[in-house]
């Protein structure tokens, strides 16, 4: 111990041992088990004095290591668990933040970036990205690519549901020509009773293509004018 309060241990794999109250052992050390690194290793069992398998790892390249002796991200975790979830955040706070400032935020601010900033990847067969509402799916991607929105069975490619009876269900299309109240641009769907509608709000026309022809024109007074 110096002067100035530091505590400096000499050797190649200088190490620290702590007994918790439930004689389990922990043991910090540098290059005990990994190269190069600075390692939290629990022991083994109970009362043990065998550290072999480090829990986190801090490498040279300032790169941590949960569960994984050889990080190559700055954060990388790596869950052997066929139950147990690998990352998780959890607050029960009134929580207010936005933008940045989100339980949760990813965020790249070089506009000169070409990388994804989201990358979600599931090899097995279970749904790739739930979104909830308190207990009920906001948004869902299954595995085959069906996206639910409302429903967490989509039958097709994108599946818009709403489980309430009598109730409308709308996509809106709009812009900043058209404005961006819910009054403005062009709205597609099924209202309360079932029937199918195309709702074009603004004093503009409706118009069907094949092959990437005009084909029918509905103008905003009604006439429909046929093309061919």
């Amino acid at each position: 111990i110096t002067s100035t309060g530091n505590v400096i241990q000499s050797g190649t794999s200088p190490q620290y041992q702590f007994v918790t109250p439930s004689n389990y052992n922990f043991q910090i050390a540098v290059q005990e088990n990994v190269s190069n690194a600075l390692e939290i290793t629990p022991s083994t069992a109970a009362g043990g004095t065998t550290f072999s398998t480090p829990a986190v790892v801090i490498n040279s390249s300032g790169n941590v290591g949960i569960g994984v002796t050889g990080p190559t991200r700055k954060l990388q975790i790596d869950q052997d668990s066929t139950t147990a979830g690998g990352f998780y955040v959890y607050s029960n706070a009134i929580h207010t933040g936005t933008g940045t400032n989100s339980l949760v935020s990813f965020r790249q601010d070089n506009a000169s970036s070409t990388g994804t900033v989201l990358d979600v990847r599931g090899d097995g067969t279970g749904d790739k990205l739930i979104v909830w509402d308190n207990t009920e799916v906001s948004l869902i991607v299954k595995d085959n690519g069906n996206v639910g929105i409302g429903t967490d069975s989509p039958n097709f490619k994108l599946d818009i549901a709403n489980a309430a009876a009598s109730t409308a269900t709308y996509m809106q299309f709009r812009n900043g020509t058209t404005g961006t109240a819910s009054s403005d641009g062009t709205v597609a769907g099924i209202d309360a009773d079932g029937d199918f509608l195309i709702n074009n709000q603004e004093a503009k026309e409706i118009k069907l293509y094949t092959s990437d022809t005009v084909r029918m024109t509905l103008d905003s007074s009604g006439d429909a004018t046929f093309a061919g």
